[in-house]
C-alpha cells in the first residue's frame, strides 16, 4: 500500500493509523477489510492493562505518563501493575 493511509475518506481508518500506525492499519484492511468487527469494552480494558504491564518502568514519571494517557489515576496504575 502506500506510506500513508490518510487518503482515505474513512475516518475510523485514519483513527486506526493515527493511534496504531500505518503499518497496523494496512494489516487491519488486508485481513478484516469489509467485516464488520465487534470490540467489547472488557476487550478494551484488558488491552489498555496489557500495555500498562508491558509500557510502565518502574518509575513514578512512568507511572504519571501512562495515567494521563488513558485518564487513570496513578494509584490506580500501580494496582494494574501488582496485578489486582
Amino acid at each position: 500500500m502506500t506510506n500513508s493511509l490518510s487518503n482515505f475518506s474513512n475516518d475510523d481508518i485514519k483513527e486506526i493509523e493515527k493511534v496504531f500506525g500505518s503499518e497496523f492499519a494496512e494489516k487491519l484492511i488486508n485481513e478484516f477489510g469489509g467485516t464488520v468487527l465487534y470490540i467489547p469494552k472488557r476487550g478494551k480494558k484488558e488491552m489498555i492493562k496489557l500495555v500498562i504491564k508491558r509500557e510502565y518502568d518502574g518509575t513514578r514519571a512512568s507511572a504519571k505518563k501512562l495515567a494521563r494517557r488513558f485518564h487513570y489515576s496513578e494509584r490506580q496504575i500501580y494496582r494494574i501493575v501488582k496485578g489486582n
